[in-house]
């Protein structure tokens, strides 16, 4: 048997006995990822944002990850391996970059094209409304904004001319975020 053929014969057995996607356990032990998915895990440094959105696709409000909280989310074949100057987006969950305009034009682009596509395929009959919910948020090209209005609230802060974020400018704790 070679490799592949018994990479496959495990995981229809994990799959079989509910071993997949267990995210109820995964603080506890390995979660096996169903096929097509990857982790990450926050290292607490506010490292990774939630975003939560409206059945509607309206925004609600952005919150950092704590540390250890992992996040598990779908990807291709291409977005796996993507590095460098290779854009390729994730769907559903990804960089600020792929999804915000003013951090990176050609990533957000390409983002927002491979999305339409992915809509597009959802509404022949083939998936549900998430995609078309984030969809319709983040061709707003309000993310950026909306996420560091809430995650800031109460904070003075500016936001620079390449998008650096600023904390208490002017004072001697001015804190700079990129």
């Amino acid at each position: 048997m070679s490799v592949l053929a018994a990479l496959y014969k495990t995981y229809n057995f994990a799959l079989e006995k509910n071993m997949v996607d267990r995210t109820e356990l995964i603080n506890r032990q390995t979660v096996l990822l169903p096929v097509y998915h990857s982790s990450k895990k926050s290292t607490g440094s506010n490292d990774m944002i939630e975003v939560v959105l409206s059945e509607k696709g309206k925004f609600i409000k952005a919150e950092w990850f704590t540390k250890d909280q992992i996040a598990i989310f779908p990807i291709t074949e291409l977005s796996i391996i993507r590095s460098g100057s290779v854009v390729a987006p994730h769907p559903l969950c990804d960089e600020l970059s792929y999804l915000s305009k003013e951090l990176d034009f050609d990533k957000h682009t390409e983002y927002i094209n491979v999305l339409s596509d992915w809509v597009s395929y959802m509404e022949e009959g083939h998936g549900n409304q998430l995609l078309k919910i984030i969809y319709d948020y983040v061709k707003q090209e309000t993310i950026l904004y909306d996420c560091v209005t809430s995650l800031f609230t109460g904070v003075n802060y500016r936001i620079n001319d390449d998008y650096s974020i600023i904390m208490n400018p002017g004072e001697k704790k001015e804190k700079k975020i990129s």
